[in-house]
């Protein structure tokens, strides 16, 4: 009896549980935690915050040394849930 919504609900679960397995060891196990964006490398101060869709960390680039709010948004739900990420994502531009 494996309805639609039960393996959704499942799903979400195992995204939700990576993300957090994923905050938590790149801030905690790993002396300086670090991301790759478009060739830049940021390196990961802390976390900010964490929202239904995403967590956002502050974070500097180690060639200018600036520093970013850098929001990773999950999408538990799969297309639809990539579809409102690229919305939010175009709202963001706007700024």
């Amino acid at each position: 009896m494996n309805s639609p919504q039960f393996l959704s609900a499942i799903e979400s679960f195992k995204e939700r549980a990576k993300d957090a397995i994923y905050a938590l060891t790149s801030c905690l196990c790993q002396q300086s935690a670090k991301v790759k964006i478009n060739g830049r490398t940021f390196q990961i101060i802390k976390i900010l915050g964490e929202g239904g869709f995403s967590f956002v960390y502050l974070a500097q680039d180690e060639h200018s040394g600036r520093q970013f709010a850098l929001k990773k948004i999950r999408c538990p739900t799969g297309s639809e849930g990539v579809k409102e990420a690229m919305r939010e994502v175009e709202a963001y531009r706007r700024f």
